[in-house]
């Protein structure tokens, strides 16, 4: 929220997607081992470790969503919330609530929110980014930007019950 560029611009208008801290810091240890110049290479014990302390690029998780739901809580004609889970349950619920905040209404709303659904779906998406080269140069075997598309909860096959059991305690404290 400190760095958001989009404060300058007065009224512009914000959809932040919140994600499981969890399935966050999955997705963070694949990121941060497919792109050069960041390329961890450690074991995902100590990835989790740097995740809970804050030591990535975007600083720590806690932080971050506080920080963006205070400015939500403060600005809510400016900042819809949304989670990834809700999005993923509930994709026309979700995206129609969206547009609505975004003030898209009228006869073709039904068939916008319908286009942004198919639009945003998985293998779209992945498929649109492999059709531009993928993204940004990824280290050789890296999953890329799009990795597996897997429903929310897939941190279940990477922490150890210890780990979770850490991870909720350290967020609890923060």
């Amino acid at each position: 929220w400190a760095l958001a560029p989009w404060r300058a611009l007065g009224d512009a208008k914000v959809v932040y997607v919140a994600r499981n801290a969890k399935d966050a810091c999955v997705s963070a240890f694949f990121h941060n081992r497919a792109i050069p110049g960041h390329e961890y290479d450690g074991p995902w014990d100590n990835f989790v470790e740097l995740y809970l302390d804050g030591r990535l690029e975007h600083g720590r998780w806690a932080d971050h969503v506080r920080g963006w739901w205070a400015a939500r809580c403060a600005r809510p004609q400016q900042i819809c919330w949304v989670t990834y889970e809700e999005l993923h349950a509930r994709p026309r619920e979700a995206v129609g609530r969206i547009a609505r905040f975004l003030e898209v209404d009228g006869a073709a709303t039904d068939a916008l929110v319908d286009a942004a659904i198919a639009g945003a779906a998985f293998d779209t998406m992945k498929r649109q980014s492999a059709a531009r080269g993928g993204g940004p140069a990824r280290k050789k075997g890296g999953a890329g930007h799009f990795r597996e598309g897997a429903p929310p909860g897939g941190w279940r096959r990477h922490f150890t019950v210890a780990q979770s059991l850490e991870f909720d305690a350290a967020l609890a404290e923060s």
